[in-house]
């Protein structure tokens, strides 16, 4: 599965409540 295109830096997800909770539905699909 290709994921480079689709990376958050960990520093940008931090900064954005919105962004943690994307990152926590792409890590169930994962």
């Amino acid at each position: 599965m290709e994921t480079g295109k689709y990376f958050i830096p960990p520093v940008a997800i931090a900064g954005n409540p919105i962004l943690q909770k994307y990152s926590l539905l792409l890590s169930e699909f994962l």
